[in-house]
């Protein structure tokens, strides 16, 4: 015997997936609803952003004042946090 599950979804009319949001849709074409998405786009694209504004500052930080971040680099050796130039490997760079 075929399962009926579904069905009563099928003729109501609304097309919202059965389980999913409780029957709530948005009417993407009206003005409201493009306003409405436009704003999330833009808090999810700040979020992107902030999130990349973070991970570069953080490498340059370092980079600036010294500090450690695997692995270390060639020409320096590790003291804790803190890198200190090695001469010896340093004359090889150029």
């Amino acid at each position: 015997m075929p399962s009926t599950k579904g069905r009563a979804w099928d003729k109501g009319g609304d097309r919202t997936a059965p389980g999913g949001h409780g029957g709530q849709s948005l009417n993407t074409a009206s003005a409201m609803a493009g306003f409405f998405l436009n704003m999330m786009a833009g808090v999810g694209g700040a979020g992107n952003e902030s999130v990349a504004e973070t991970n570069g500052n953080g490498p340059g930080y370092k980079k600036a004042h010294r500090e450690a971040m695997p692995p270390t680099p060639y020409g320096f050796d590790r003291a804790g946090n803190s890198l200190i130039p090695n001469e010896r490997e340093m004359c090889c760079m150029s």
